[in-house]
This record gives C-alpha cells, structure tokens and sequence, in this order.
C-alpha cells in the first residue's frame, strides 16, 4: 500500500474512535498524520482534539492500538506511534 492510501485509512480509523473530536493540523494544513518509515517498520504522528470528558490517556492508547491495526493489517510493522492531544473540545 502506498503512503498515501496509508495515510487516508489511518484518518478513517481515528476520526471512527469514539472520544476524538477531529484531526488537527498543528504545523501544515493537511498533516495531521505524518508517517515516517525506518528499516520495515512504520512509524506516526498523529494530531488529535479530545471530546472533553474524555480520559486522555486511555484515549491516546486506543487510538494508538487502532494504528497499529490499521498498519498491520496492511502488510507493514508499527513502531513508534506517537498520539499528539492539542486540546479538548465540547
């Protein structure tokens, strides 16, 4: 899989966790997912918003499962998935 259909299924399967408000884009519009490759594994950064009332750190670490999922799933092995929580919205 390219890193592009890579990068668009990821987005699919954070926006579907339950507790993320949204994907933001802290530096770059548009790269709220950022994917780094180093000797066959994936690693990511991802930007997220939490829906307040939200348990941030059990949040971060479904998100973080889902992601390694996700790259498993395609053929690839995760390390290094990096969960960025740059708010909390209502």
């Amino acid at each position: 899989m390219d890193e592009q259909a890579l990068i668009s299924e990821i987005k699919e399967t954070v926006e579907a966790c339950p507790g993320v408000s949204r994907l933001v884009s802290p530096l770059m519009p548009g790269r709220s997912v950022k994917l780094s490759k180093n000797g066959g594994t994936t690693g990511a950064d991802v930007y997220i918003k939490a829906a307040y009332g939200e348990n941030i750190p059990k949040l971060s670490w479904t998100v973080q499962e889902r992601i390694i999922e996700t790259i498993e799933k395609n053929g690839g092995r995760a390390a290094g998935i990096n969960i960025h929580v740059q708010g909390v919205e209502r």
